[in-house]
């Protein structure tokens, strides 16, 4: 049996496991992390606010390669909305696709996906054209 090897990572990013525009960590055990990220969050007309995400994620190939693809789940802010002149905050789990990149031995970038599932949110739109269901997400950061 390998010796286990864990791995941390802090982000900057654009995307909802950054609360939207800011953070995110992720502390992993070979193939599996947590994750949690925290910041600013503005959907299309909506006010800003603060924004979070706390999740897992699961790498197909090991620590060691320099590219890994992952499928990720999360629980956050999934969307604003503006309804009757009312800003709203839905809460739910998103799933997410996408990959891993090292660039070096200490800089590392990810691009992934996430579909909202809007039927668990905490709170829905009367109006369906305002939901979203899908967003990219991109973030840059340390290795360690």
């Amino acid at each position: 049996m390998g010796e286990i090897k864990f791995h941390s990572r802090i982000k900057i990013g654009f995307g909802l496991p950054q609360g939207v525009l800011g953070i995110n960590a992720e502390f992993g055990i070979d193939r599996i992390a947590l994750t949690a990220g925290i910041g600013y969050a503005k959907f299309k007309n909506t006010p800003g606010t603060l924004g979070f995400h706390v999740g897992l994620r699961g790498y197909i190939l090991s620590n060691e390669k320099q590219f890994r693809p992952r499928l990720s789940a999360h629980y956050g802010l999934s969307n604003r909305y503006v309804e009757n002149e009312i800003s709203t905050s839905a809460y739910g789990p998103t799933v997410g696709i996408g990959f891993e990149h090292k660039v070096t031995d200490f800089i590392v970038y990810d691009i992934e996906y996430t579909f909202r599932i809007n039927a668990l949110n905490t709170y829905r739109p009367s109006n369906n054209a305002l939901e979203s269901i899908a967003s990219p997400h991109f973030g840059i950061g340390v290795y360690f």
